[in-house]
């Protein structure tokens, strides 16, 4: 009789140890990813998109001077929105595989992070370009006044600002997920829990 009490209490434990909850910031982090990917395509498509709108805005205000080329639509702009676009489809595919507990999750994550890395770069690098190009565009129109103000306001400071700003956005994401993904949850077993493991 003693022999089965003894049996049984080690049941109740053995069956207490095995159970842990699943770990939560696999919901966090999935959520997280598909909310910054779809916010980052609906600015990347409804920008390029709305260029031609805004490009009207401002032509007649130009007096007879051509749109600036921040604001045509270019091979390059259409390329590199289309780059960044799928970049942040890739984040929304791992989110949710990461909301699944899936292990593909975790390489997703870290393939949108290397690739969101190189397309935060080429954002910089193409603002870069745009302000020398609105530049050489001001040189030809030097006595329209709203050109020349046009010019200033997206060379200097302004140009710093918006570099630093594209830099912080751009890798604060990306640069979690290496170390999330990368350093702390290395393995299928951390989104899913284990017998000894609480997060």
């Amino acid at each position: 009789m003693g022999d089965e009490a003894v049996g049984e209490e080690a049941v109740v434990e053995s069956s207490e140890v095995a159970y842990r909850p699943s770990p939560g910031w696999p919901k966090v982090v999935g959520i997280l990813s598909v909310v910054f990917g779809g916010i980052a395509i609906l600015f990347t498509v409804g920008g390029l998109a709305l260029l031609p709108f805004f490009g009207g805005m401002v032509k007649g205000q130009l007096n007879g001077a051509t749109l600036p080329p921040s604001m045509q639509l270019s091979p390059l702009a259409i390329g590199l929105s289309a780059y960044g676009a799928l970049v942040n489809l890739l984040l929304i595919i791992a989110g949710f595989m990461t909301l699944a507990r899936k292990a593909s999750g975790r390489t997703m994550h870290l393939v949108y992070a290397m690739l969101g890395v190189v397309s935060t770069f080429l954002g910089l690098f193409y603002q870069f370009q745009m302000a020398g190009a609105v530049k050489a565009w001001a040189a030809n129109y030097p006595d329209n006044a709203m050109v020349q103000q046009m010019a200033s306001q997206s060379g200097g400071p302004s140009l710093m600002i918006g570099l630093v700003i594209t830099l912080v956005l751009g890798l604060a994401w990306p640069v979690f997920n290496i170390i999330w993904f990368g350093m702390v949850k290395r393995d299928p077993e951390s989104m899913i829990g284990t017998d000894d493991e609480f997060v």
